[in-house]
């Protein structure tokens, strides 16, 4: 993770770089901390403030999903790039949530859709189960 200046009031945003085998990918986590608390050494919050525990536990988070993404296409691929690890839709999933919806919600919600409407049937992404009442005889 890695600061950049910010024009708010000392408050960083908080970007995450991977280099794999010399390609690098870079975006942005949308969160921010406050300057007092970042050490841009270790690129992470210190102190034992709310702000700085929940700030690392995310990044911890964070770290974590993507060595979990980049280990699975490890085993699919010999050659493995740090795009390949950071697609949109990784990168959407790895972003705070918040009140808005999350990308899983809007692929369940249209999936769940498509099959009310009995339109094709969908191949669901890994790790996504619905489960369907049955249908009674009369």
């Amino acid at each position: 993770a890695k600061w950049e200046a910010s024009d708010e009031a000392k408050m960083l945003p908080i970007y995450v770089r991977i280099t794999i085998n010399g390609t690098k990918a870079r975006f942005s986590l949308k969160i921010r901390v406050s300057e007092k608390i970042w050490d841009a050494k270790s690129g992470r919050a210190i102190g034992h403030s709310h702000e700085a525990l929940q700030a690392n536990r995310y990044l911890d988070s964070v770290v974590t999903r993507i060595n979990t993404i980049y280990y699975r296409l490890c085993e699919q691929s010999e050659a493995v790039t740090a795009q390949m690890v950071l697609t949109p839709t990784v990168i959407q999933l790895l972003l705070p949530r918040d009140k808005t919806e999350t990308l899983r919600e809007i692929i369940i919600k249209k999936m769940l859709t498509l099959v009310a409407e009995k339109l094709v049937p969908v191949p669901l992404p890994e790790g996504i189960i619905i489960a369907m009442p049955e249908k009674k005889k009369l």
